[in-house]
């Protein structure tokens, strides 16, 4: 976890008097350490979280100047054994190895990199950006005629958003200075060109495949010098990722937040009846005035007023309020359902049909589940890692034919068929064939703001209103009063809204 904040001066022109407060804004992604350089045209302001540490390297560091030469990234790039300097066992740190691709092999040299990642690399004057394949760690920049602005949150852009944009996935962002651009170095619609390596219902050589690879992505998401933590919905998700941390860590903090009595709740309970020894389960209770009290919160972290977001989010981030301050990394399950066809509607679908739809679910990702595992816990100091989105397993996933996806077993059709016919003899059956919930469905919360804010918008107040930008209307009253909290946060121009992404599929 990293907040990067750039403002570059194009010409001779000043730096804002308050560009010390706005860099700021982003200062929660990393209270360990912090690196600042400050010139009469360049600020730059790093903040680093304790895994991340060691996540910058500058080449030329001179105190009152702008080093010729620097690297920051944010998150993790996945190191393979034996790539340290000849004569040398050691690896390089992957902020190093993150600038040695580059250097030898420009932005393409991205597309072979596992791991979730943004970074900025400074080469004397050519600035350049990039962000991994799913877009797991976010990074905006405005280029105008005066300015070039790079930063890892929205919030950081209050007041100058004309021009911003977003760092697209796959994608890096390359200026000398003079001119820009940006290349694609990764497309997730490669998966599509991948030939399947298993016919029909063969299932066994599969699952020996996958369980070796999540095993591996979970690995490598336990930093070694952290301390390491969990959310747990009682899902088949975040329950695999348990069951295999387990071996990586000395007693798992896992954690779950719950509306009463919840599905979530009961499934989390029979998973640590399963791993009593080794997971210490913490409940988070919550009702409709704490969700009430986080929603400001909660839309200022997410920065977004999207209706299905913000309800998924708040019992995450009441989850999160909760969780021990000693925890640097929080595993969660996203990413099994987008690879593997967890969600109900895609039974629907023909099975040539069921790799398109995974791949338009994979390309809005980063704006919608990643969105909110990477803001929500971040605004905490706490940095979310999910294993299932692992570059490794996400090309595996595509070599499967769409039967062992979803497959006629128990008198139905069961989705992600199998990832729970792979993992389930960890997990006890009412979590392995488990229905799908959604995260604000599983904890009992789905539906209680919906309610209560319809009685909040009266129908005038709604027609009135809900057109918040040319063309761009709030699909509920509920999306209305998440709107109006997030207007009154950031003040958005209607240019931006118009692009900001929001969920398809949103269910009032």
């Amino acid at each position: 976890m990293t907040g990067i904040f750039l403002y570059k001066v194009k010409g001779n022109g000043p730096l804002p008097a308050d560009i010390r407060k706005i860099a700021k804004r982003v200062s929660h992604r990393g209270k360990h350490r912090s690196w600042v350089v400050d010139s009469g045209g360049c600020f730059i302001s790093v903040y680093l979280n304790k895994p991340q540490k060691d996540n910058i390297c500058v080449v030329d560091d001179a105190q009152k100047e702008v080093p010729a030469s620097f690297t920051v990234l944010d998150g993790y790039i996945n190191i393979e054994p034996g790539l340290g300097a000849k004569g040398s066992t050691k690896p390089p740190k992957p902020v190093e190895r993150a600038r040695s691709l580059y250097k030898t092999g420009g932005v393409q040299a991205f597309s072979k990199v596992s791991g979730a990642f943004s970074l900025v690399i400074k080469e004397n004057e050519a600035i350049i950006i990039a962000r991994d394949s799913f877009g797991s760690n976010p990074l905006y920049y405005i280029d105008d005629d005066d300015k070039l602005v790079i930063a890892s949150e929205l919030k950081a852009f209050k007041g100058m958003d004309k021009f911003l944009r977003v760092l697209e996935p796959g994608t890096a962002f390359l200026t000398d200075g003079h001119r820009s651009c940006v290349r694609r170095f990764y497309d997730t619609r490669s998966f599509l060109e991948v030939e399947s390596q298993f016919q029909g219902t063969e299932a066994r050589e599969a699952e020996v495949e996958l369980r070796t690879m999540v095993d591996r992505a979970v690995m490598r998401s336990i930093p070694r010098d952290a301390k390491t933590s969990a959310l747990l919905s009682g899902g088949l998700d975040s329950s695999v990722v348990c069951a295999l941390a387990v071996k990586h860590v000395p007693v798992l903090d896992a954690y779950v937040a719950s509306y009463g009595d919840s599905d979530d709740l009961i499934n989390a309970r029979r998973f640590v009846d399963r791993y009593n020894d080794q997971v210490r389960l913490h409940v988070v209770n919550y009702d409709l005035d704490d969700m009430l009290r986080a929603i400001p919160d909660v839309i200022s972290s997410l920065e977004t007023f999207d209706a299905a977001l913000v309800r998924s989010a708040l019992p995450m981030h009441i989850a999160c309020t909760n969780i021990d301050d000693g925890t640097d990394v929080l595993l969660t399950g996203e990413g099994c359902d987008e690879l593997f066809a967890g969600y109900s509607y895609l039974k629907k679908l023909a099975p040539e049909k069921l790799d398109e739809e995974l791949i338009h679910l994979l390309e809005v990702e980063h704006a919608t589940g990643l969105q909110r595992v990477d803001r929500i816990p971040y605004h905490f100091g706490i940095e979310a890692r999910a294993p299932w989105f692992d570059l490794d397993i996400a090309r595996f996933a595509f070599k499967l034919p769409a039967q062992l996806k979803i497959k006629r077993d128990r008198g139905s059709l069961i989705e992600k068929w199998i990832v729970r016919d792979t993992f389930k003899d960890l997990l006890p059956d009412e979590i392995t064939w488990r229905k799908k919930a959604k995260f604000s469905q599983g904890s009992g919360s789905e539906l209680v703001m919906r309610d209560y804010l319809e009685t909040q918008i009266s129908d005038a107040e709604f027609f009135k209103e809900n057109e918040i930008a040319p063309g761009v209307f709030a699909r509920s009253k509920e999306e209305l009063y998440y709107w109006r909290v997030f207007d009154e946060c950031f003040k958005p121009s209607d240019d931006f809204v118009k692009k900001m992404p929001r969920t398809e599929e949103f269910s009032v």
